[in-house]
């Protein structure tokens, strides 16, 4: 079997096509890899972003929540010291009050609302 002769044209032709090729491919991996690292920078941006404003938020709700048992037990000790119930009873019933006050506060989306004492 005898091997067929090729043209020193189809051997230049085969060639430039193979280089264009390998160019075109160098250049569209690179710009794929280029986009990926720009993205991954402008999701990390977007994610720091959403995380400080959830934070920020969650701030603000226990802040106003604090305050408003702040405001909560004052009446209550108001209420407490005009109608003369002794000191022993007193907690409790401020107790009772905040916590029917909280029945009020759905900001968390599961719905569960978590409550406690300073005493730990």
């Amino acid at each position: 079997m005898m091997i067929k002769p090729t043209r020193l044209t189809q051997v230049y032709l085969f060639s430039i096509v193979l280089i264009f090729l390998f160019v075109f491919s160098l250049f569209g991996i690179l710009w794929i890899r280029q986009e990926v690292v720009q993205f991954q920078r402008e999701s990390e941006v977007f994610r720091k972003e959403y995380l400080d404003s959830r934070k920020e938020f969650i701030k603000n709700e226990v802040e106003n929540t604090v305050k408003y048992i702040e405001y909560e037990r004052s009446r209550a000790e108001a209420r407490v010291k005009r109608y003369g119930i002794n000191t022993y009873g007193e907690e409790k019933i401020i107790q009772e009050e905040v916590l029917e006050s909280f029945e009020q506060f759905y900001f968390i989306e599961s719905g569960y609302l978590f409550g406690g004492d300073w005493n730990g």
